[in-house]
């Protein structure tokens, strides 16, 4: 808690001093980017809880995928064994 308020304080002094900065653009430029570094651990909690149900989502996607793709080869051998299943001029 105490270092999530750090970050945030951190990102706070760092965006003011960024705005305020006349100096050359990678002064400014270092100073925005390590205020998005601070912003990150500040919300790295939440960052972590997206990131993993984001994960765990494409697992799914991806086991979703490979049950298809499964099924397609074994419909594939299905109609190759069955002579049933031919087509010939479009009918059975």
């Amino acid at each position: 808690m105490i270092s999530t308020l750090c970050f945030f304080g951190m990102a706070i002094w760092l965006a003011t001093e960024a705005a305020k900065s006349d100096g050359s653009v990678w002064r400014i430029g270092t100073l925005w980017l390590t205020t998005l570094g601070c912003l990150a651990g500040g919300l790295r909690f939440q960052l972590q809880t997206v990131i993993a149900a984001g994960l765990v989502i494409g697992k799914q996607a991806a086991g979703s995928l490979r049950v298809a793709r499964k099924l397609q080869n074994f419909n594939k051998v299905v109609d190759k064994a069955d002579p049933m299943t031919k087509t010939t001029n479009g009918t059975k």
